[in-house]
């Protein structure tokens, strides 16, 4: 079998980027998609299943290994209109050249956020002839040029060709429909968690939806937590094996409702806004790298908050929606906390439009503030009328001793539309349920903020800051 040369080794090889990985992310979904699918293929034999191992961003956006070789290799794409095989050339490209490095890979696969179109062969290898990424270093350009020459070999080309894997082929060593749309990847892996649970579990109970739901949420964070230990080196194994992921959905509490699940589901809801607001706009390559540059920063910070924290920073960017008890395990309820209009014109807009002027906070008092002369917590309110956005607000303070405690030194709000002040009551009395935590003293007064003012993202916007 042909090599590649050091050189070509030193490119195509990515080093380890566990650090920027995610199970949030699409590539992350489509990665535990893959998993379970071949977990699935193994069925319950544990003995077999801890021959295998999923590496995380090496030498690919993931990888198959068993028994320390790797056999399948993995490129995810997340857009939805890249229907031409030509628009993948690149990938190809560093899929068929690893293929070639590592003679015991017997599957490279595409995965792609929507169907590819038919394509005959002899126009795949015209696109790998003619690609020349401008963008590279030359150094880089002639190491491409290397590969492209070494797969125009035909006995070599069609070899690769014939492992190569996309849209509904199922068959072969991973058998996980390498085209999904973004929408629909979650509902592919609770299918393959029910089939899992069904066929191979041997205590399997009846399990409603919402459940699968609950199992999709918990494992997509269990495997965060494990991915990061890797990163910072409290685990010694650089890949994720195969069998934490069976003991995670082997795991009867996987299906239960705890903060944690309803912290995931809030993470999970965010970073899809986020994926939907990149696919829709019309930005150019510049402006969407530096968009995805400053949502990774922030993501990163994000994913580390813990769960009632980051619940609460939720419920802070929608002060005014009624109290959400904690006890509550309707995901549909929380849901309310991130209405996507908010959060596409007002957290993705100061996110992005408004850089500048935001505070890089990294607790849940200062996360997704913006400093104008003073700082201006962002909020996804969205109604006009002061008068009964504050009342609400000042009753949520009132009923809530955790957001008391958050939004009580805060003045300003930052709203889409709304411009005014609340003149609230200075004081009002604790919430019945405080008062029997102080045991029998005297029913206590909290101070409540005497105004709160609200400043539109407008008012904001065209203002410039004093040094």
């Amino acid at each position: 079998m042909t090599q590649i040369n050091n050189n070509l080794k030193d490119l195509i090889r990515r080093g380890d980027a566990t650090s920027s990985w995610s199970g949030f992310t699409y590539q992350g979904n489509i990665t535990i998609y893959s998993a379970l699918c071949l977990l699935n293929k193994i069925g319950n034999n544990v003995e077999e299943i801890k021959k295998y191992e999923i590496e995380i961003e090496k030498n690919e956006d993931f990888a198959i290994l068993y028994e320390g070789e790797l056999k399948s290799l993995h490129q995810v794409k997340s857009l939805q209109n890249k229907e031409k095989i030509s628009g993948y050339t690149e990938a190809i490209l560093q899929l068929f050249a690893k293929a070639i490095e590592f003679p015991s890979v017997i599957e490279i696969s595409l995965h792609t956020a929507c169907e590819i179109e038919s394509f005959i062969k002899e126009d795949l290898i015209s696109n790998l002839k003619n690609y020349n990424p401008s963008s590279l270093s030359e150094n880089k350009r002639q190491l491409y040029r290397s590969t492209q020459e070494k797969l125009l070999d035909q006995q070599i080309f069609d070899e690769k060709f014939i492992i190569f894997k996309r849209n509904y082929d199922i068959s072969g060593y991973i058998p996980a429909i390498k085209s999904i749309p973004l929408e629909d990847v979650k509902e592919n892996i609770e299918q393959e968690l029910e089939k899992f649970y069904t066929n191979h579990h041997e205590n399997y109970t009846y399990k409603t939806s919402e459940q699968y739901s609950f199992a999709y949420l918990n494992l997509l964070k269990r495997l965060n937590k494990k991915i990061s230990r890797i990163h910072d080196g409290s685990d010694t194994n650089y890949c994720l094996r195969l069998i934490d992921v069976y003991d995670v959905i082997y795991d009867e509490h996987v299906f239960g409702c705890t903060a944690e699940t309803l912290g995931n589901f809030l993470l999970k809801e965010l970073y899809s806004l986020f994926e939907q607001y990149c696919e829709d706009s019309t930005l150019g390559n510049d402006r969407l790298e530096t968009v995805r540059n400053i949502w990774s920063k922030q993501w990163e910070l994000l994913e580390k908050l813990p769960d009632d924290d980051f619940i609460l920073l939720c419920r802070r960017l929608s002060p005014e929606i009624k109290n959400i008890s904690t006890k509550s395990l309707d995901l549909n309820t929380y849901r309310k906390l991130l209405n996507e209009a908010g959060v596409r014109r007002m957290l993705f807009y100061c996110l992005f439009d408004l850089t500048h002027k935001m505070v890089h906070g990294e607790t849940i008092k200062n996360i997704f503030t913006v400093k104008d002369n003073d700082d201006y917590l962002l909020t996804l309110i969205d109604r006009n009328n002061p008068d009964m956005v504050g009342r609400d607000i000042i009753k949520n303070l009132k009923d809530d001793k955790s957001l008391f405690d958050l939004l009580f030194d805060n003045k300003f709000y930052l709203t889409e539309h709304l411009d005014g002040v609340y003149g609230g009551k200075r004081s009002e009395g604790l919430m019945e349920s405080e008062v029997k935590i102080t045991g029998n003293r005297k029913k206590e007064k909290i101070t409540l903020p005497k105004q709160i003012h609200f400043v539109s993202k407008t008012t904001i916007s065209g203002r410039t800051i004093n040094d």
